[in-house]
């Protein structure tokens, strides 16, 4: 017990104890503290910034203990201009106050593309590649005479053509022309169907491209095998698109001839 009191009683272990107490309290006050700075555990929630001027976003940003940099531009149409259309770190993101927000914002003018030749290609194919680009493209192409029947012939802008290697605005609303088949001037025209058995109409159809449209059996009892076309519409030699849908009427062979129509008839009013 007289050598425990001579120990704590003794100088230099008083001030050992000391200096292990002040740095122990030292130590916690640094932790703290420290924590306190930098906020050891907080987060914060990064804002959704598309659409947002850079007013709104300054705002926001102050609000939130962000800050922000506008370092690209893009272009999407459905967006106001000079608005906010892509960020890093993406929204509801947890970053640490004092954090950059790297924006892109949203061109005041639509960047400018270069019109392909697509003199080589088919619709659908033409189609695609427009799209691609970025261009808007008309569902309703035009058509001319000419054999290449669905290739591009040229393009055209509001009714006006355009030459291939044009730059143009992305979004541009094109219209594509297209050759329809014929062999001349007169442009295409509807073969003729009539009298044909049901099955050999079918092929024809297949073999000269074209879209079969309404089949009416209302005057067929018998077999489809042995059904014959007594009407069609567009009717033969009408001028047609090649996507035009032709429609056919069949009947039985008994009753063929007595249902063919007659040249005065009205044919569009029974479609």
């Amino acid at each position: 017990m007289d050598k425990l009191k001579s120990f704590f009683s003794n100088i230099f272990v008083i001030n050992l104890l000391l200096i292990g107490l002040i740095s122990g309290i030292g130590l916690y006050v640094t932790d703290c503290t420290l924590k306190k700075k930098t906020c050891l555990g907080c987060t914060i929630t990064v804002p959704d910034f598309t659409g947002l001027s850079e007013n709104e976003v300054s705002k926001l940003c102050n609000d939130r203990e962000l800050l922000y940099a506008i370092t690209d531009t893009g272009y999407v149409k459905k967006l106001p201009k000079m608005t906010m259309i892509d960020q890093q770190p993406s929204p509801l993101s947890q970053v640490k106050k004092g954090r950059t927000i790297y924006l892109t914002v949203n061109s005041d003018k639509p960047p400018m593309v270069k019109l392909k030749d697509l003199s080589q290609s088919v619709e659908r194919q033409a189609i695609k590649i427009l799209e691609n680009a970025g261009f808007s493209v008309n569902p309703d192409s035009k058509y001319e005479p000419d054999p290449a029947e669905g290739w591009v012939l040229r393009v055209e802008v509001n009714g006006k053509p355009v030459d291939w290697g044009t730059t143009l605005p992305k979004g541009t609303k094109l219209t594509l022309v297209l050759g329809d088949g014929s062999e001349n001037a007169d442009g295409l025209k509807a073969a003729d169907y009539v009298g044909m058995d049901y099955h050999l109409c079918i092929a024809a159809l297949k073999m000269h491209r074209r879209i079969l449209g309404r089949v009416d059996s209302t005057e067929l009892t018998g077999p489809l095998s042995l059904a014959k076309v007594y009407k069609q519409v567009p009717g033969a030699g009408e001028k047609i698109k090649p996507s035009d849908p032709i429609s056919i009427w069949i009947t039985d062979p008994e009753t063929f001839r007595l249902l063919l129509p007659n040249p005065g008839d009205d044919e569009d009013d029974e479609l």
